[in-house]
Order: C-alpha cells, then structure tokens, then sequence
C-alpha cells in the first residue's frame, strides 16, 4: 500500500488504474474508497498511514492506539488496501496545491 502525499501521486494512481479524469465511476475499474475516521481534520503528519491499521476489506479502518489520528481515505482496488491519502491533502489537491 501506498500513502499518497501529492497530487502528482495522486493522478499517478488514477492513471494507473485508468481512471476518468473527473474520477466518475471509478468502481468500473474495481476501485473504491472506505473513509478512515481520526479525531482532527489536518494534515501535519507526512505519512497518512502512520495513525492507522492496514484495512482489512469488509471492516473499518482502525486506529493505532494513542496519540490522534488524521482523518483519511483509503483507495482500495478490487477489495484490498492500494493506497491512503489524507482527508486533508484532498482537499488541498482540490484548492491547487501540488503536495509536500
């Protein structure tokens, strides 16, 4: 599993799953995404994967016991863990900005 931590990265994905450029139905091509929830909405960690378990495919996402957790998403590809990125950084990458 990857963390993606820049847009670059995350085109990279979508690319290499050959997704739409407006990500419009992204399950054609076996990809979803299962919501990751922390207790603070930002993105001061570098790694999105460092507050959470890997998923495991039917169950949410767990956190790593103490310390807080960054909301993220994870992009899951045929029912396994491919990817997370943070909640935060979307909505960045959304707003223009490139990544870290």
């Amino acid at each position: 599993m990857i963390s993606i931590t820049s847009a670059a990265a995350l085109r990279e994905f979508a690319e290499q799953h050959e997704l739409r450029e407006d990500w419009h139905e992204p399950d054609e091509r076996g990809v979803d995404a299962l919501v990751a929830v922390g207790d603070v909405f930002d993105n001061a960690a570098a790694d999105p994967l460092a507050d959470f378990y890997e998923p495991v495919a039917g169950e949410p996402m767990e956190r790593i016991p103490g310390g807080r957790a960054e909301h993220a998403v994870f992009l899951m590809v045929d029912g396994q863990p491919a990817a997370c990125v943070n909640l935060a950084d979307l909505f960045s990458f959304a707003c223009g900005r490139e990544g870290r």
